[in-house]
């Protein structure tokens, strides 16, 4: 019985031994390269007295930092009833359009969140309103309009 056994279970045991092997003698090799590639690739360290200059790109990406993104499209009643109703529940809710950023929200929080998001990232802006609001964001600043005017606008374009 016992030679039954080891003709059936040393074979898989040689072969997971030899995995093994195998794959820590991998896993160090491919360490190996990783660090003689970040050792190749690593910037050169600047000095105190040097500064770093960046070099003047054409265009700038826009963005909010800090920001937490909601997918949600403010162009129809459906997507700002949602955005509103996201907003009333989890506080102040921002969506990518084309060329920025807008911005719902239904409360005082909310209202200050996206004070402080705008003051953050230096984007002028209006006094917001103390109701639910939508604002659009765009890099030279931001229109805030609130939700009840943007929804009647949205439902006066579907009824014509």
């Amino acid at each position: 019985m016992f030679s039954l056994a080891l003709w059936f279970i040393g074979p898989f045991v040689l072969v997971s031994v030899i995995i093994a092997v195998g794959t820590i003698i991998e896993k160090i090799q491919i360490k190996a390269k990783y660090r003689k590639w970040e050792k190749n690739n690593q910037p050169e360290l600047t000095t105190e007295g040097e500064e770093n200059i960046i070099p003047n790109t054409e265009e700038v990406q826009f963005s909010l930092d800090g920001a937490v993104l909601t997918e949600f499209k403010y162009e129809s009643v459906f997507g700002l009833q949602k955005a509103y109703e996201l907003s009333k529940a989890k506080g102040l809710q921002i969506s990518k359009i084309d060329d920025g950023f807008v911005a719902v929200y239904a409360n005082k929080i909310g209202m200050d969140d996206l004070a402080n998001l705008l003051n953050e990232n230096n984007i002028p802006f209006e006094p917001l309103p103390n109701r639910p609001t939508l604002t659009v964001i765009h890099p030279d600043g931001a229109m805030s309009v609130t939700v009840k005017e943007s929804l009647e606008k949205l439902k006066g374009k579907i009824s014509k």
